[in-house]
Parts: structure tokens; sequence; C-alpha cells
């Protein structure tokens, strides 16, 4: 601690000029609280600093906290900015993604000259699955209105069915994935679905097709021949067809049970931006 003279005491006579920087310094640092004065050598108001050179550590520590919170305030603003344009372009880019819960049986025995099978599907199983497509995807006959053909060929549009352990499914790197919907006004209706393009099996076995066909046996099952955004009605009572196909080295045929809506899974970058975006507001708080 600097002093002026042999003992603090002595800047507490007059000050000239000269002497004016001396006491400043002394006052600036008996700011450090480990160094304040006792009462008797407390500076008089006269020599007190104006408050432009007041350096006070309180002052400092709000400004560093304000600032920090500002950063991480800005922070959580532009991931939450981001994941909005996700789900924003993604909205944009496609209608609704909608997937199928299904669930059939093997209704005759299996066709297995080659037993790739290995006998782990026999009539009379149980199976599930599901299938995705998107609402919004065009007609391939927009000129006709009885006849909807929507085709699909990235990810993750397809069909996947689980039947003795096995799985299959469209392939994703190679899809052509195919619903239709004929509305003819008349007689009947039909609901389609066509996987030309899938997965070998695990032993390399070959699934050319896989095929899923329902004829009603009215003309208001559908209003038009737009995708639906629901289910088809699986129900015997209006149904003259319902048969359920894979073909390749094997030969399978069944039926499908039951249809039923399966809820969206959020895309994984908007889960990555929402997860960052709570962890941002959590420290936040602290």
């Amino acid at each position: 601690m600097p002093f002026c003279g042999k003992n603090p005491t002595s800047i507490l006579r007059p000050l000239g000029a000269s002497n004016f920087a001396c006491a400043s310094s002394f006052a600036i640092a008996t700011e450090d609280r480990s160094l304040a004065l006792p009462p008797s050598l407390k500076l008089p108001s006269s020599l007190a600093l104006p408050p432009s050179l007041s350096l006070r550590r309180t002052g400092r520590r709000t400004g560093r906290r304000t600032g920090r919170r500002t950063g991480r305030a800005l922070i959580l603003s532009l991931f939450c900015s981001a994941g909005l344009i996700v789900l924003l372009a993604g909205g944009m880019a496609r209608g609704t993604l909608v997937t199928i819960g299904i669930t059939g049986q093997v209704t005759e025995d299996v066709g297995d000259p080659g037993n790739v099978l290995d006998g782990k599907i026999k009539k009379g199983d149980i199976f599930s699955g599901t299938y995705t497509y998107d609402s919004g995807a065009a007609d391939s006959f927009p000129s006709d209105p009885t006849i909807g053909e929507y085709l699909f060929d990235t990810p993750p549009y397809g069909v996947s069915i689980n039947m003795g352990g096995l799985t299959f499914a469209s392939a994703p790197q190679r899809d052509n994935f195919q619903i239709e919907v004929i509305y003819d006004g008349v007689s009947m209706d039909r609901y389609q679905i066509t996987s030309a393009n899938n997965l070998l099996l695990e032993n390399g076995a070959i699934v050319s097709q896989i095929f899923w066909r329902l004829d009603y046996n009215n003309s208001s099952t559908f209003t038009s021949d737009a995708l639906p955004l629901t289910p088809p009605v699986v129900n015997e009572n209006v149904l003259t067809s319902n048969i359920l196909r894979i073909d390749g080295a094997m030969h399978i045929r069944g039926k499908i049970l039951e249809a039923y809506p399966i809820p969206e899974v959020p895309e994984p970058a908007s889960v990555i931006l929402l997860a960052m975006g709570c962890l941002f507001a959590g420290l936040r708080r602290r």
C-alpha cells in the first residue's frame, strides 16, 4: 500500500495539487475490502473520489454475471430458432408423415422350395409390421379422379413386416414403394400397397415383392382418390378381398387383421436441437 510520508495519517493534512495523485492511489487501494481503514483513519468527504473514478468490485461482478446470462440467453434463442427452422422446412418439404401399423395372419401353406425360411414361417402364424408414406405426395394420374397412384423412392417411406423372426422390408437405398387408391364412385373401392425393391433376408434370400390389397364391396369407403391420413378399413363385412403376398425365393400368403395409426416420431435433428436448448436453459438458471 502506498503512503505519502512516514505514516498513513500524513495524507489527512491539507493536500496540494502535487499530492492529490498519491491520495487518490491510497483511496483506490482502500477499496479492497480486506484493506478497510479503521474509523480513525477514514478520509474526509472533501477527499472522496468522484463517482467516475470509483472502481467497485460489486459493479464489475454484476457486469460479468449479466454478460454471462445474456450470452446464455442468446445461445438458447439461436438453438430455438434453428429448431423452428428445421421443423418449418420439414413441414414445407412434405405433407404429413403417416405411419400405419398392421397385424396379420398367414392363411396358406408356405412355399419354400429352397428352404430359405428354414421352417420358421407356417400357416396360422401371426405377424406384424408397419408402412410409412407422405400424405402430400403427388398423384401420378392427376387427370383421372378415380385412380390415385403415389410413388415413393426415398427413406423413410416403405413397408416392413416381421414374420417368424425374419424381416421383409423395402430397401431404403433403392426404394420403389407405391400406394394406389381407387375410387370409382359406382361399385367398388380399392386400397393397395406394393414394394418392388426389398432388402435381402439375412441368409441372402431374395424378396422380390411385398404386396397387400383390399377390395371393398361399396364405393363409399373413400370420398376421393387422395391419400388418406388414417388407416384403411379392415372389416370383413365390407371387404371382398384381403390379400397379402410376399414373393421371391419364397411364396407367402396371408391377410391383414388390423390396421392402426402410429404417432409420428420427431426427426433426430429436431430432438438434438430441443435437447441442447433445454441444456442451455438449465445453465441459464444457475
